[in-house]
């Protein structure tokens, strides 16, 4: 895979990821889509993580690399909220 794959690939699921969200904050009930969207999000989130932003870092780009590292806590404090959210409507 050529590495402008790689980044069409991500954009991608970028996109994916910001489609199912705006589905669950619509509807917050827990179920299938907010499973899946926590296990394909947290796989994602990790790769990035581990192999793409230590990259981008040691290109100078340490703030590029930050910026999203906080969009992931975002992500995941979201994540969190919708569960809870949804538990109360039980």
């Amino acid at each position: 895979m050529e590495l402008m794959d790689i980044f069409v690939m991500l954009n991608d699921e970028h996109d994916q990821f910001r489609s199912m969200f705006q589905s669950l904050i619509l509807n917050p009930r827990k179920g299938a889509a907010f499973e899946t969207l926590r296990r394909d999000l947290a796989i994602h989130m990790e790769g990035e993580e581990k192999y793409l932003y230590p990259r981008v870092i040691a290109t100078g780009l340490e703030d590029i690399a930050l910026e999203s590292i906080e969009e992931h806590l975002v992500a995941k404090t979201l994540l969190d909220d919708l569960e809870a959210i949804a538990e109360l409507e039980g």
